[in-house]
């Protein structure tokens, strides 16, 4: 059994391939399987010794006339692209049957796989080292008794405004702040900036040896989660059922909605930018999840 799994693009996305390749061993028992991803985020997945092959590409839905190509060559007894790639994918994922799904479960029916089970988790996988080069990035820098935090994503509905205020009790308390992410993220003031200092499995390990990651319905909570990190997620225009990081070590804080939404989630498309639910989130809300151990 020869299987090609196209799953190219976000991170969050990305990371549920790990999940994925486990449900075809699932259904198959065996199986040889190729991975088609975008090259950035090769990294998270090049440790999984149960992919065989991964295939690269700058950017795969600029060139996906070479999907189509080895398709053709009969080359695969099964192809698995559950990523949603036009409009009328799009409109088959809000039907009402499927709208209430987890993406990966979405994904997992998409390719006609095993339901996860209760006890599933993300997973990631790094190096050894990656864990030294991660441990020499904490001694070299002084940090310690540490929170890190990601503050921005692609979907400004998403987005919570008060980390400032939040990082402001943080240090008041003792508590070092690590802020992750781009470089085109505002910068928290206070904070140790580690934006795009470190690989994407390293920085699931400077979470996982956090007292907390504190994030948002992002690609960054899902690496945290992965790699094992005690994760506070915060989530308004989406849902823990549908959309995020999942887990044991997961805290999920979600909003309640505003009266003009009428209980609809925008799943980041917010329609009242003004006043974005995720805001009614208090920091005290947030303080509270913090873990105490």
């Amino acid at each position: 059994m020869k299987v090609m799994l196209v799953l190219v693009r976000t991170l969050g996305d990305v990371i549920l391939i790990n999940n994925l390749v486990d449900g075809i061993l699932k259904k198959f028992g065996k199986a040889e399987i190729d991975v088609y991803i975008n090259e950035q985020y090769k990294c998270l997945i090049d440790r999984n010794k149960k992919i065989s092959t991964i295939y690269t590409e700058k950017d795969w839905f600029s060139c996906w006339d070479k999907i189509i190509d080895i398709v053709s060559t009969g080359k695969y007894d099964e192809v698995m692209i559950p990523q949603q790639l036009n409009s009328e994918d799009n409109v088959w994922h809000q039907l009402e049957e499927y709208r209430h799904q987890h993406l990966v479960d979405f994904y997992l029916q998409r390719c006609r796989l095993p339901n996860r089970t209760k006890d599933e988790k993300l997973q990631i996988y790094s190096t050894v080292s990656d864990e030294v080069d991660v441990q020499k990035f904490i001694s070299l820098n002084n940090i310690a008794n540490y929170i890190v935090i990601h503050t921005t994503t692609l979907a400004p509905g998403k987005n919570w405004s008060k980390f400032q205020e939040l990082t402001n009790v943080l240090l008041s308390e003792g508590i070092q702040v690590v802020q992750v992410g781009g470089k085109t993220d505002k910068l928290i003031e206070g904070v140790f900036d580690a934006r795009e200092l470190l690989t994407i499995p390293q920085l699931g390990l400077l979470a996982d040896r956090a007292i907390n990651f504190i994030g948002l319905d992002s690609g960054l909570s899902y690496v945290a989660a992965a790699s094992g990190a005690k994760v506070i997620v915060i989530q308004g225009s989406t849902i823990p059922k549908t959309s995020g990081p999942w887990g044991d070590n997961v805290t999920n804080i979600v909003s309640k909605t505003l009266p003009e939404c009428m209980n609809l989630r925008c799943h980041g498309n917010c329609r009242f930018p003004t006043g974005k639910c995720i805001d009614l989130i208090s920091i005290d809300e947030v303080l509270s999840a913090i873990n105490k151990k």
